[in-house]
C-alpha cells in the first residue's frame, strides 16, 4: 500500500483577485469597554452616621478648619459634603478605614499631612451627656445628679500650649410640699469657686474647692475626672495631648419630702484655649429638669 500523499496547499493562481477585506463599522461607542461603575465609598446609612458622628466632635469653628483642609465649602456644618470627603481622604490613605468619620486616627493623620496647612487649632472637642438629672432616693435621702463626659483631642505636635477650661452658671430651686414659695438652692453649692452656684447668666470657672481642683488647668493635680492623658492612655499633665473630663452636677444626701418640687438648670461652656492666641474652640451644653418627689 502507498502511504497517503501529504495535501500541501495549493498556490493561488496566478492573477486571480484576493477577497477584499472590508473593515466593519460601529455605531460610536457601541465596541467601547466601559469601565464597571466604582462602588460608592460610603452606603446612606453610613453617611447619615458619619454627620452625626463630626458634628458631635467638631465644633462648627473646628469643622470649619477640616472642610477647608479637605478642599471643601468651610460651612461648619457637618453634611454629606464632609462626609464624602473625609472618605476619599480615607480611602486614599492606606492605614484608614475609609468610613466618612473624622476619627482619633484620622485627626492625627491630617495633623501629620504636610500638605495640609493652617491647623494648628483643629482640635476635637466631644461632650456626652443626657442633659437631665436623674434622682435616686433612699434611706430617707435622695441624689439628684446629672452627668456628663468630656473627651478632647488636642493638636499633637504641641500638646502642651493647650488647656481646657470649663464655666457654669445656673438656678436651682424647690418649691416646698403643699406649695409655697419658690427657694432658691444656689447657696448650698459651696465647693464651687466663689462658695455658690452663680445665678444665670453669671458664668464663672467651674472646680471644686475641696479637692483643689479647676477643671483643665495643668498645674493642679491629675485627677480621675480631670485629667491629661497620653496615646497609651497613661496620665501626662505636662505633655498629654488628650484631655478627659467627668462632672455629676447636682445635690447629693438631701433630706426630701413627698411633694416637693425640683427645678434644676445648669448651664456649662467649655473652651480650649491656645497659651498665646486665646480660645481656639468652644461648646455650650445644658442639664435641666424639673421633677416631683
Amino acid at each position: 500500500m502507498k502511504a497517503a500523499e501529504i495535501q500541501k496547499p495549493r498556490n493561488p493562481t496566478p492573477g486571480a483577485i484576493k477577497p477584499i477585506q472590508r473593515p466593519v463599522f460601529f455605531e460610536p461607542g457601541v465596541m467601547k469597554q466601559e469601565a464597571p461603575p466604582q462602588p460608592a465609598l460610603l452606603t446612606e446609612e453610613e453617611i447619615r452616621t458619619a454627620i452625626r458622628y463630626n458634628r458631635a466632635m467638631y465644633p462648627p469653628a473646628q469643622l470649619s478648619i477640616l472642610q477647608a483642609a479637605l478642599g471643601i465649602s468651610p460651612t461648619g456644618r457637618s453634611d454629606r459634603e464632609t462626609a464624602l470627603a473625609i472618605a476619599r481622604y480615607q480611602d486614599n490613605d492606606l492605614f484608614l478605614a475609609a468610613d466618612g468619620k473624622a476619627g482619633p486616627e484620622t485627626f492625627s493623620t491630617i495633623h501629620g499631612d504636610t500638605t495640609m496647612t493652617n491647623l494648628d487649632n483643629l482640635v476635637m472637642f466631644n461632650v456626652q451627656g443626657s442633659g437631665q438629672i436623674d434622682v435616686t432616693a433612699g434611706s430617707g435621702t435622695t441624689d439628684m445628679l446629672g452627668h456628663f463626659t468630656i473627651d478632647i483631642h488636642l493638636p499633637p505636635d504641641n500638646c502642651e500650649d493647650y488647656e481646657y477650661r470649663q464655666y457654669i452658671c445656673g438656678d436651682v430651686n424647690f418649691i416646698p410640699a403643699g406649695g409655697g414659695t419658690e427657694v432658691s438652692l444656689n447657696n448650698i453649692f459651696t465647693t464651687q469657686p466663689g462658695g455658690r452656684l452663680p445665678a444665670i447668666p453669671n458664668y464663672h470657672q467651674d472646680g471644686n474647692t475641696a479637692l483643689n481642683a479647676i477643671y483643665g488647668r495643668r498645674d493642679r493635680p491629675a485627677r480621675p475626672e480631670n485629667r491629661y492623658v497620653d496615646d497609651e492612655g497613661n496620665t501626662n499633665q505636662a505633655t498629654g495631648c488628650r484631655f478627659l473630663g467627668e462632672d455629676f452636677p447636682g445635690i447629693t444626701g438631701r433630706i426630701t419630702n413627698s411633694g416637693e418640687v425640683y427645678d434644676f438648670d445648669f448651664r456649662f461652656m467649655g473652651e480650649v484655649i491656645h497659651k498665646t492666641r486665646g480660645r481656639v474652640a468652644q461648646r455650650w451644653w445644658n442639664i435641666q429638669s424639673t421633677f416631683s418627689i
